[in-house]
């Protein structure tokens, strides 16, 4: 039976000037908790200056190859290389929680 899990595709920590790319693989199915590191395997890990959408559909490949299934869907940012790379790999995609930040002035 093949494996049922889900793919997390992160590029957003800068290490010397450079990105981070990061492919996990974590269950697909609701756990009954939230995802912790544990749950994870990392697939892809690389630094680069840029990372394509071409190069993303790739490395997708390349841990499907490795895994011997494709993921039930792939969950990143809204990163237009990122989502780019997802949509030419025609694995289903989920945004993640986008947090903003607000700078809130307190009145004395």
């Amino acid at each position: 039976m093949a494996k049922k899990y889900a793919m997390v595709i992160d590029e957003s920590i800068m290490i010397n000037g450079e990105k981070l790319f990061l492919l996990l693989d974590i269950p697909a199915d609701y756990q009954g908790r939230a995802v912790n590191s544990g749950d994870a395997t990392v697939l892809h890990m690389e630094a680069d200056n840029k990372v394509t959408g071409n190069k993303v559909c790739e490395m997708i490949g390349q841990a499907i190859e490795r895994i011997g299934s494709q993921p039930e869907y792939i969950v990143s940012n809204q990163g237009h290389n990122l989502i780019n790379g997802i949509a030419k790999s025609g694995i289903s995609h989920h945004a993640d929680i986008m947090i903003y930040s607000y700078k809130v002035q307190l009145l004395s």
